[in-house]
């Protein structure tokens, strides 16, 4: 993993698979913020927390760089936008809007600025 990198991840157990958006920081041996859903509660609702252990997780079958985290102030913008509530579906094909505005977090994967919808 590089420093200030953004990683689509993808957790396996016994039965199910779990998808998450990994940011890392500037040293990383401090570790990384996993930002996801849960459906601990029932529904699903947005979880960010702090992990210094992704890496080594036996749990762990993919972390796939999209980004790169732009500084100075990229690690609160990307906060703020995965921590929307409107960010996260309730429907069985989650949807992730994106607005144009935020097409400064320098994006690799799909040129996810130019695309108003998309489906995982």
């Amino acid at each position: 993993m590089e420093p200030n990198g953004i990683y689509v991840i993808l957790s396996v157990n016994a039965t199910e698979y779990h998808w998450g958006i990994y940011v890392t920081g500037d040293d990383l041996r401090q570790g990384g913020v996993v930002h996801h859903a849960n459906n601990k509660t029932g529904g699903w609702s947005y979880e960010r927390k702090y992990t210094n252990n992704l890496v080594r997780s036996k749990m762990l079958a993919l972390a796939l760089k999209v980004g790169t985290v732009p500084l100075p102030q990229g690690h609160a913008q990307i906060d703020h936008i995965l921590g929307d509530p409107n960010m996260i579906s309730q429907d069985s094909g989650f949807r992730c809007t994106v607005d144009p505005c935020y097409s400064d977090l320098n994006l690799e994967a799909c040129s996810i600025h130019y695309i108003g919808e998309f489906t995982i």
